[in-house]
């Protein structure tokens, strides 16, 4: 029989450690990212230092149409856009964004009357734009560049809500306290946060729940990472891909020469790549997508629409 002893009254008796979470860790694993940086990164598949290049060029074509806007790479996950003399860039390196204080291509050429540049954090970025400070003749075009900036930054933030939800990036967070552990953050809870209040220069990204009134609720969450899941693409994802990849180029090598007609095009899509691995609808959507990337809506024209092929590979 197990001898009892007795307790005084201020006395508690001793809870046993609940274990911690099995996903629980003390530090960020090196392969996470801070959460600003990794919202830059998925479109929703998450990018790679090659891909990310063309995933903003197809990006800045979708939003801007056929606008002069010219998109380079000028470091691995950097990519400037100009247009107007203004480079807007997009560093997803650091997960900020930039309007450039020098004029493209002319170091001694400055956009702002005070020297300085517009660069913050993709959550920071401010969504009011002030012109008084830029030189009168880049105006229009800064402001151009700024409206360009915020809606890449939606566009970026809803395309990292579509990975979480569809399981391709897989969020952590320290729950309540900086020195408890990384643990999971799931798609549902992820739903019911926002950036939390009063975190502008934090090195990382805190998100909370919110009052009525803006304030902080009763659930904080420090230095969220992100664990991006570079899964293995489908075949068909793949085809989709590499099809988008065929109408660009080939819509690129005719419009000198003549105008795009759509159905061959898509025929000769339907050649390549069997009906299993790309649908009817999905080759129409390459094409779509090609015609945008290209800006080449009036060099497209519809023929007569013969039946498409059906491959049997």
């Amino acid at each position: 029989m197990t001898k009892r002893t007795k307790r005084g009254a201020g006395e508690r008796a001793e809870q046993p450690t609940a274990p911690a979470p099995a996903k629980s860790v003390e530090k960020a694993k090196a392969e996470w990212l801070p959460l600003h940086v990794a919202r830059m990164r998925f479109f929703p598949s998450y990018a790679t230092e090659k891909a990310f290049p063309n995933e903003v060029k197809r990006l800045v074509a979708t939003l801007t149409g056929p606008a002069d806007f010219s998109v380079a790479e000028i470091a691995p996950y950097v990519v400037r856009v100009a247009f107007g003399g203004v480079g807007l860039v997009i560093d997803a390196e650091h997960g900020e964004v930039e309007i450039e204080a020098n004029v493209v291509g002319d170091d001694w050429a400055v956009i702002f009357d005070d020297y300085a540049d517009l660069r913050a954090r993709i959550d920071h970025f401010p969504a009011v734009f002030a012109d008084a400070a830029i030189k009168l003749q880049f105006r229009e075009a800064a402001r151009r560049q700024h409206d360009l900036a915020l809606r890449l930054i939606g566009a970026f933030k809803a395309r990292f809500r579509e990975a979480v939800d569809d399981g391709g990036a897989e969020i952590f967070g320290r729950w309540r306290d900086l020195k408890a552990p990384f643990e999971p953050i799931y798609p549902d809870q992820w739903r019911r946060l926002a950036e939390a209040p009063g975190g502008d220069w934090s090195p990382g990204t805190d998100m909370s729940t919110h009052t009525a009134d803006g304030r902080r609720g009763d659930v904080t969450i420090y230095s969220v990472h992100v664990q991006p899941h570079r899964k293995q693409e489908s075949a068909s994802h793949r085809a989709v891909i590499e099809c988008r990849e065929f109408m660009i180029d080939a819509i690129r090598n005719q419009s000198g020469s003549g105008r795009i007609i759509q159905t061959q095009l898509e025929n000769a899509a339907r050649e390549r790549w069997p009906r299993d691995r790309l649908p009817d609808r999905a080759i129409k959507r390459c094409f779509q997508e090609a015609k945008n990337a290209t800006n080449s809506t009036g060099l497209v024209r519809r023929g007569r629409p013969p039946k498409l092929i059906h491959s049997t590979q």
